[in-house]
């Protein structure tokens, strides 16, 4: 298991303390503790990989999670209905296409968003 403490005020706590004035919650100490720390369960041994590499592969996952879920909401690859295979080819390779099709356009919008306006946005926006 890896603990680290996150130096600044980062963006968890910032969107918990608005959470907190949207809802009128009760501040809790304690989850300001958790929102300040990054926690790794990994079996990995560390001669193989330190703690920032831990981080760095995490993160690369959570971006893969977060592109999967996108995936299943606007094109609904989980969504299939009983057809032969060869049909079931057919909608597997045209979401695949679709899907490289957009993936390409939102990474060029993020890019000249990011470029423009110095700002960085969420493929769901894009």
């Amino acid at each position: 298991m890896i603990v680290t403490k996150l130096t600044e005020e980062n963006k968890r706590e910032i969107a918990h303390k608005e959470n907190i004035r949207k809802k009128c919650q009760v501040f809790k100490q304690g989850r300001m503790y958790f929102n300040s720390v990054n926690a790794y369960i990994s079996n990995v041994a560390d001669k193989i990989l330190n703690s920032t590499q831990i981080h760095e592969l995490y993160t690369l996952r959570w971006q893969i999670e977060i592109m999967f879920k996108i995936w299943k909401s606007i094109f609904k690859i989980n969504e299939v209905k009983k057809v032969t295979i060869e049909r079931f080819k057919c909608f597997l390779y045209g979401r695949f296409i679709a899907l490289l099709l957009s993936s390409s356009i939102v990474f060029t919008a993020k890019n000249i968003i990011l470029e423009e306006m110095n700002q960085e946005i969420s493929e769901i926006r894009v």
